[in-house]
């Protein structure tokens, strides 16, 4: 990932992740932004504009923290696939949906918009997958359930 500094005259931080290749990313602070890629999860990316230098903050699906987040649309539709999995169809390829995967979403994520806060300050972000998934994040529950978290 590049990020170009227009305060400093255009200087460019690079960071090379592990992660499969970004499809889409949006900042959720002046410092912190939320990126996202055929992983099939979030992940918080910040600069520190002093330094000059972007770093990986931690991936933001944390499985313990999905099954807890109570996501009311998504596990509906999840409910509906499994009932119509048991009433004789089955999911894409066969399998059933989240086969193999430890993150919320199934497939690649390809959108992120901020809900609520403005990029400036965003209080609320939803990410939307090619599993047709979409889930809503609350930077607040988000901090405090993953330690060491800081959203600046």
């Amino acid at each position: 990932m590049c990020l170009a500094d227009a305060e400093k005259k255009m200087a460019v931080a690079t960071l090379a992740s592990e992660t499969l290749p970004l499809l889409v990313l949006t900042f959720i602070t002046d410092n912190s932004l939320v990126a996202a890629s055929h992983d099939c999860f979030p992940v918080l990316f910040t600069y520190k504009a002093a330094m000059g230098m972007l770093s990986f903050g931690r991936r933001l699906d944390v499985p313990k923290l999905s099954s807890q987040s109570g996501l009311m649309a998504h596990k509906r539709f999840q409910n509906l696939d499994k009932k119509a999995n048991s009433e004789g169809g089955t999911s894409e390829g066969g399998t059933s949906a989240g086969s193999g995967l430890d993150s919320l979403h199934k497939n690649s994520v390809s959108q992120i918009s901020v809900l609520s806060g403005g990029k400036a300050k965003c209080s609320q972000f939803c990410t939307g997958g090619m599993d047709s998934g979409m889930s809503i994040w609350d930077v607040k529950s988000l901090e405090s359930a993953l330690k060491d978290l800081k959203i600046k």
